[in-house]
């Protein structure tokens, strides 16, 4: 969505990073847009309105797909924990309480037209993220797995929340020096409540041709955390329309 930042800077995205002139991927390009439209729509009509942009969140209740309820998930069924390229792919940990909170004060104190960025300052390499979780989990780094990397997988997200914090007091309570604590929390969540994600890990998309022939299911690879392809065996589908299946399915896929 925004301009890429080297693995190897000290830069942060502000509320002044631009955006990127063509994003790579259908995800970047909706949130580009809808930031857009809702800034168009405030010149417009001079309603209350306003932008937050966030970091990486986990915490309960998140989709079993993204990437720390992923690791959690997979450890507590048997699966190991993947990891996608080097690992050294860095993002931006928030609580999702925290993030809530910031949320909830923005709606209350945010000045109308203003964009606001969410973040811990806890940015990690994803290596390091699934070693915290296996070794919270019981296990050792056997439990790792190193899988194929992901498209369109920027190698550093880092957020500096600087305006939140000093234009309305904002400020994480579940900070770098706790994401052991807040990683606990979670993986304990997860343990106490299979019964809210297991159906979720179910649930699976169509790819149809309009005419309820189905070409396949899209589903969630635990193994390698990617969605992956099912072609139905009963359907024949042509070479041409198998390649533009895998490529959408491709574009789609996004980092968790």
């Amino acid at each position: 969505m925004t301009l890429r930042l080297p693995l190897d800077s000290k830069e942060r995205f502000t509320e002044k990073t631009p955006y990127a002139p063509r994003p790579d991927n259908p995800y970047a390009i909706s949130k580009a847009e809808a930031d857009r439209v809702v800034r168009d729509f405030y010149k417009e009509t001079g309603m209350f309105i306003t932008i937050s942009n966030c970091s990486n969140n986990y915490g309960p209740y998140q989709f079993p797909e993204k990437y720390v309820p992923l690791l959690v998930t997979n450890l507590i069924d048997g699966y190991k924990a993947p990891v996608h390229g080097d690992g050294r792919h860095v993002r931006d940990w928030i609580h999702t309480d925290d993030h809530a909170r910031a949320v909830d004060l923005i709606l209350q104190k945010g000045k109308p037209g203003e964009t606001y960025l969410i973040g811990a300052e806890n940015d990690r390499p994803n290596a390091y993220v699934a070693e915290r979780i296996v070794y919270l989990s019981g296990k050792d780094a056997s439990w790792i797995k190193y899988v194929p990397d992901r498209h369109s997988n920027d190698r550093r997200y880092a957020i500096d929340a600087t305006k939140i914090i000093e234009d309305l007091g904002w400020k994480p309570e579940v900070s770098r020096d706790k994401f052991d604590d807040g990683l606990k929390e979670t993986i304990g969540w997860y343990k106490k409540n299979e019964d809210w994600w297991r159906p979720l890990l179910q649930r699976r998309a169509l790819i149809s041709n309009g005419d309820n022939n189905v070409f396949a299911y899209m589903s969630l690879d635990r193994e390698v955390g990617k969605t992956k392809l099912s072609f139905n065996p009963e359907e024949t589908i042509a070479k041409d329309d198998r390649a533009k299946i895998v490529l959408t399915e491709k574009l789609l896929t996004e980092e968790n």
